[in-house]
């Protein structure tokens, strides 16, 4: 993947076996109101505004329509169908991003749905958003506090993937709480295991590498 020179926000691609990440790129000027998503389609783009929107004013953040915005959210690559929920949570911190509302350090990989009261739902995508997070170099991904259950349940597997790339997440349960989070850097770090064989997962017997580990991933 080539990366700009600037830190970005990136979240996952929709492909099952893809390697590649979707970045969010957004612009945001002075002016009425006007809230663009592109790179979905109508019926998702309109779904998108409708909690993103929701849910920043809802956790009193920032009211999209009073502070008189033109935002263009970008969803790239443009010509990738992009279904589901998952790019939320990615939008909203791009829009606060970009209105200096919190800072990047680094490239950071984000997941999650939106409710429209600003929770933070989880997304079923973790296990593929670690494989793409490796695969692209990004060492940070932002998501649920219910998504760290899933690897919780998969641990044997990925402590030492986890470790061997210096991966961190911050995670929250609210919208709120998520962008606290980033401005104190509040990461959550998988404690270090010893190398061990897999076993109970269907491939029994199988040494830990980065590439076993997709192969289960892929297949969950």
């Amino acid at each position: 993947m080539s990366i700009n020179t600037f830190y970005n926000i990136y979240s996952i691609h929709p492909a099952s076996n893809a390697t590649s990440l979707v970045e969010i790129e957004t612009i945001i000027l002075n002016g009425l109101y006007r809230f663009s998503i592109l790179g979905v389609n109508q019926k998702n783009s309109s779904d998108i505004k409708d909690r993103v929107y929701s849910a920043l004013r809802a956790q009193k953040l920032i009211n999209l329509k009073s502070d008189n915005r033109k935002i263009t959210v970008s969803l790239l690559p443009a010509e990738v169908e992009k279904k589901g929920n998952v790019y939320d949570l990615a939008i909203a911190l791009s829009c606060l991003l970009h209105m200096d509302q919190i800072k990047i350090h680094e490239h950071i990989l984000v997941i999650g749905e939106l409710s429209i009261r600003g929770n933070i739902l989880p997304s079923n995508m973790i296990l593929k958003a670690i494989y793409q997070a490796i695969h692209n170099g990004i060492q940070t991904i932002l998501c649920s506090l219910h998504d760290i259950e899933t690897i919780d349940t998969h641990q044997n597997n990925m402590r030492n993937l986890l470790t061997q790339h210096k991966i961190k997440f911050i995670v929250a349960e609210t919208l709120s709480d998520m962008m606290q989070n980033i401005k104190d850097k509040n990461y959550y770090v998988f404690k270090n295991a010893e190398p061990e064989m897999m076993h109970g997962t269907g491939y029994e017997n199988i040494h830990i590498t980065d590439k076993n580990i997709f192969k289960i991933i892929l297949a969950i």
